[in-house]
């Protein structure tokens, strides 16, 4: 800082001149000490803000809403547990049929997926569907391996046996030594779990399953449920769900024969189509399943990591209304449909690298100081 005399004899200070000016004779312009923030930094701000901080807030308060209300957390996991405790004392696991009612490197991804409904009501419940998401990607990252893919995929089928499109699939892409293997661990699990309560339940099972499709398909997000919110019967739906899960079967052979480029991740893709389109029920939380066909097409941010968001205009269970029904199959649909084709390129989902022209003019200005310029 500068000093000098007053009126009054009052010393004043005043900015230092800078050496630079005085060097030329003239006192430069004195330099702001802030600045205005950028687009790019205030762009940054806003994702760190919506993708980082907003998933983990929405997460704790839904916890804490839910308890507010009374509600517990693992509603889906509480029929599990119980089933071991049966499983335990060597009794059937599963009620009587008229019993019966009812887990990318681009961080950016990671906080959108937090942000869907379904990943939020999958923990919510205690639901396995993070853990088939996790096994399929497993199942992709090993598609070749002889150990941990069958493995892997005869958990899958044995947890969820509407899975069960991915044995074409190996079968398809010529892995069906792993395929074979899957399903021989598969068909030997399930008789190991059955024999160790006795095959208590064994006779009933089937029909168990058919009378809870029955009473829960139409207020899901199947296709059948669309079915039936169009006015078709539940047979009706049922055969042309059916009908549509045969071509996506058939769709898997002829783009595997194909060959093209990326033909191996579009039939996986076809074969989870496969799984949804022969479910008869689709809850919410089946839509956790997305992120690995979107996660293994799109690695990084685009627009179609944003779409299952909007589920959460439809939150729970359909209860059968067209508008709902539809909405949910329409965004598993269409996800799965846009994993199929090649990534689109949207310049403001891509992240800006510096270019090396800054340092290219400094030293161009540097040449010119020593030739005098």
């Amino acid at each position: 800082m500068g000093k000098r005399a007053g009126v009054g004899g009052i010393a004043v200070f005043r900015p230092s001149v800078n050496a630079t000016a005085i060097e030329r004779g003239c006192e430069g312009e004195a330099v702001p000490l802030l600045s205005a923030p950028s687009r790019s930094g205030l762009g940054l701000a806003a994702t760190r803000l919506f993708l980082g901080v907003l998933p983990p807030a929405l997460l704790v308060l839904l916890v804490v809403a839910r308890y507010l209300t009374g509600t517990k957390l693992g509603f889906d996991y509480k029929p599990l547990w119980d089933a071991s405790r049966h499983v335990l004392h060597g009794a059937s696991p599963y009620p009587r049929p008229e019993a019966r009612v009812l887990g990318v490197r681009d961080w950016r991804c990671y906080g959108v997926v937090l942000l869907w409904y379904p990943v939020l009501q999958n923990f919510l419940l205690g639901s396995i569907t993070s853990l088939l998401a996790l096994g399929l990607a497993i199942v992709w990252r090993y598609r070749d391996s002889r150990r941990a893919a069958p493995v892997t995929l005869a958990a899958l089928i044995a947890a969820k046996i509407f899975l069960w499109p991915l044995l074409v699939w190996l079968g398809v892409s010529r892995r069906w030594l792993i395929g074979v293997r899957a399903l021989g661990l598969a068909i030997a699990g399930l008789f190991l779990s059955w024999a160790l309560i006795g095959f208590a339940g064994l006779g009933s099972y089937l029909r168990l399953l058919d009378e809870l499709s029955r009473l829960e398909q139409w207020k899901s997000y199947s296709a059948v449920a669309l079915g039936m919110a169009l006015g078709l019967t539940g047979g009706e739906s049922r055969a042309l769900a059916l009908a549509a899960c045969a071509l996506v079967l058939l769709a898997i052979v002829l783009v595997q024969r194909r060959g093209r480029e990326h033909a191996d991740k579009q039939a996986f893709v076809l074969a989870i189509a496969a799984a949804f389109f022969f479910s008869p029920i689709v809850w919410t939380h089946y839509l956790a399943l997305l992120v690995v066909p979107i996660a293994i097409t799109r690695p990084k941010l685009s627009p179609i990591w944003f779409v299952p968001l909007a589920m959460w205009a439809s939150y729970g269970q359909s209860n059968g209304h067209l508008w709902r029904v539809a909405l949910g199959f329409s965004i598993w649909a269409v996800v799965l449909a846009a994993s199929l084709r090649p990534a689109w390129r949207f310049p403001a989902f891509r992240r800006r690298v510096a270019l090396p022209s800054a340092p290219l003019r400094a030293e161009g200005a540097y040449a010119a100081h020593r030739r005098g310029g």
